[in-house]
């Protein structure tokens, strides 16, 4: 699929590649990262867990209080983080195409595009290793990719602490009160299964949408100011028409076939969510698909190449 095979290409960049290490000020990147930022983040977790246990030690009162907070906090997390990360998606996303349509255009005009295109990889390939140069540019894709991942994580774990508790409560008496209990309890493991799939489904397509946008951005513009305002137009455009067409296919139409056919409860209710999951990817993955086949009819990509470019099979 378009969306996973960029994805890949993305997360493995042309580190040795002269133009992307240029264009990343790889130098910086390598310094930011993560030895040390390891390190540093173990010493905070030690230094938190010390000055909670001593505080719980110290004045035991406050036990019933962390036991209240902790819940509040971990339902706080569960409602706002993903929206935070979807927004922040959304918002690395209009700086990443402002930023790769601009330098592909700034390049141009100072006369080193077409240096850089006379390079072995070729057109495509010093494109590619700007666009991806200015997503790995200061660090902000690993820091939004671990903020993902750890909630991605975080959603599992309450997942499976889901599964035991609410399949354990709904199969044991007294709690037990026929079929309905065991479907109920089902079909919300299924939604929040469809929710986590969604939700990282949204951020891989988010962020290798951006460098696309940039990329096509650039090949019509003529100058650095046009190519910072079109692309994240462009971008935001394409967002919001996936999240419109969605709610109106996923959430209008498909509920009103589901009823036009007399579905059962226990049926839709299990297989609705993914039947709108697969809308949203599906509609997403057919506008990254339009894109990058007008990037490769522009810029003359021959498949091979893009494979090779990204050591794909």
């Amino acid at each position: 699929m378009t969306s996973w095979k960029l994805w890949s290409a993305l997360q493995n960049p042309p580190a040795l590649n002269p133009v992307f290490r240029r264009t990343a000020n790889v130098e910086y990147l390598f310094s930011l990262r993560f030895p040390a930022f390891n390190r540093l983040r173990r010493l905070v977790l030690v230094g938190l867990f010390v000055f909670i246990l001593l505080l719980l030690i110290t004045y035991p009162r406050y036990v019933l209080l962390f036991i209240l907070i902790v819940p509040m906090s971990i339902m706080f997390v569960l409602l706002v983080v993903p929206i935070l990360l979807v927004i922040g998606s959304n918002l690395m996303g209009v700086i990443w195409s402002s930023s790769v349509s601009t330098t592909i255009v700034r390049e141009r005009e100072h006369s080193t595009y077409d240096l850089l295109c006379l390079l072995p990889d070729g057109v495509f390939g010093a494109t590619w290793a700007i666009g991806s140069g200015c997503i790995h540019r200061g660090a902000f894709f690993e820091l939004l990719q671990l903020g993902v991942r750890t909630f991605a994580l975080f959603g599992i774990i309450i997942l499976g602490i889901m599964v035991i508790v609410t399949l354990g409560i709904a199969a044991s008496p007294p709690f037990y009160d026929g079929e309905a209990d065991l479907i109920r309890a089902i079909t919300t493991v299924l939604d929040m299964i469809a929710i986590i799939i969604g939700y990282y489904a949204h951020h891989i397509q988010s962020v290798v949408l951006s460098p696309l946008t940039g990329i096509l951005t650039s090949i019509y513009v003529r100058n650095q100011l046009e190519a910072r305002l079109f692309a994240p137009i462009i971008f935001l455009a394409l967002q919001v028409g996936s999240y419109a067409l969605t709610f109106l296919i996923a959430f209008r139409i498909i509920p009103d076939i589901y009823h036009y056919f007399a579905l059962t409860d226990s049926l839709t209710h299990m297989t609705l969510p993914f039947a709108q999951l697969a809308i949203f990817y599906a509609i997403r993955e057919g506008i990254l698909f339009a894109v990058w086949t007008l990037v490769k009819q522009e810029l003359n990509i021959h498949p091979s190449e893009f494979n090779r470019l990204v050591s794909l099979p």
